[in-house]
């Protein structure tokens, strides 16, 4: 697969996982479901369509790099941390 397939490979990915977290952002910022409750959810609603595929994918350290931002930008919405918060040392 060429850097460029890769690319397009990713954004559709990407925006596949990004739709799904801004759909059920009302339940990641709810203070009624614990933590639990939402990382099940998580796993369940948009790791499973995020991952589809996976084991056919090129491992490259840019798709990891993308994987892991994409996971930590909903954990930051679950649990309430924001992004101007640059203290990653002080939870």
């Amino acid at each position: 697969m060429t850097p460029s397939l890769i690319m397009q490979f990713s954004r559709i990915h990407y925006t596949t996982f990004f739709n799904r977290v801004v759909v059920l952002e009302t339940v990641w910022r709810s203070q009624s479901l614990n933590l639990e409750t939402k990382l099940r959810l998580f796993d369940s609603l948009v790791l499973s369509v995020m991952l589809y595929g996976a084991e056919s994918w090129p491992t490259s350290t840019q798709m990891n790099q993308l994987i892991n931002s994409c996971a930590t930008s909903a954990y930051r919405i679950m649990t309430g941390v924001n992004n101007n918060n640059n203290n990653t040392d002080n939870f």
